[in-house]
C-alpha cells in the first residue's frame, strides 16, 4: 500500500512503501530517487507538514499519527492510538 504527499515547497515527493516501513523520497526537480527514508510506523496514510516533516499514519487498529523529521529520522511522541486514524495538516503546514 502507498500514499503520496508533496512537501510544502514543491520539491519532493514523499512516497509511502508500507512493505519496508520507509518513505521514498524523490526530487521533484529532476524526478530521480533521493533515499529512502525509515519511518517509526507503516507509512500508510502521509501528509507533507512544515518543511522537511511528514505525518504518517498506520493502517487499520493501533494506529496513531506521528510526526516524522526526514532529514534526522527522529520522530515527536505520538499520541494514544487511533483505530483508523485520518490525518491532513493546514495550508500553514501546522
Amino acid at each position: 500500500m502507498r500514499d503520496l504527499a508533496i512537501d510544502r515547497a514543491g520539491g519532493t515527493l514523499y512516497i509511502g512503501h508500507a512493505e519496508v516501513d520507509s518513505l521514498a523520497l524523490v526530487d521533484l526537480a529532476s524526478f530521480s530517487f533521493v533515499r529512502f527514508a525509515h519511518t517509526p510506523r507503516l507509512p500508510f496514510e502521509v501528509e507533507a507538514a512544515q518543511p522537511g516533516r511528514v505525518v504518517v499514519a498506520d493502517r487499520g487498529y493501533d494506529s496513531a499519527p506521528t510526526l516524522f523529521d526526514v532529514a534526522s529520522g527522529n520522530a515527536a511522541p505520538t499520541t494514544r492510538l487511533v483505530d483508523f486514524a485520518a490525518i491532513a495538516v493546514a495550508d500553514d503546514g501546522q
